[in-house]
Order: structure tokens, then C-alpha cells, then sequence
């Protein structure tokens, strides 16, 4: 992706109308972005929560990889 891109998430079928997301993001500034020996630490893992009632919207950035987890208890 060379732009980010909004989703709209339903997770009626799963039986969840609201909760917290856990959400992990790995980034670069472009798809070719990497760690290397001078920058081991350039990309890293970021983590937040997310709180969402009904679907859950995101927006998920370019180059990236993007982790959602939704909590399924007590569904």
C-alpha cells in the first residue's frame, strides 16, 4: 500500500457489539523500509487498544503490517 486505507469492520456474526481491540502495527516510511546494522531498531512493533462499539472503522497505514485482536469471550 503507498497510502493508508479505511476499513469497516462487522463483527456482527461473531456476536460482538462493542469491546477493546488489540492492535499491532509494524511501519515503515515505504515497503522497502528495513532494520539494518546502523538502524537495528527502525521498525519496531507498536501496540494500543482500541475501543470500538458496533463496527469497528480503522484505518490501516501504508506499508504495514497490521495485528487486530478482538476478544471473543462472552460472546
Amino acid at each position: 500500500l503507498n497510502r493508508p486505507e479505511k476499513a469497516n469492520i462487522d463483527l456482527r456474526s461473531l456476536g460482538v457489539a462493542k469491546g477493546d481491540a488489540n492492535v499491532t502495527i509494524i511501519a515503515g516510511d515505504n515497503i522497502l523500509s528495513e532494520n539494518d546494522e546502523r538502524d537495528p531498531r527502525r521498525i519496531t512493533p507498536q501496540s494500543h487498544t482500541l475501543h470500538f462499539v458496533g463496527d469497528l472503522n480503522y484505518t490501516f497505514p501504508n506499508a504495514s503490517v497490521v495485528v487486530i485482536e478482538i476478544p471473543l469471550i462472552g460472546r
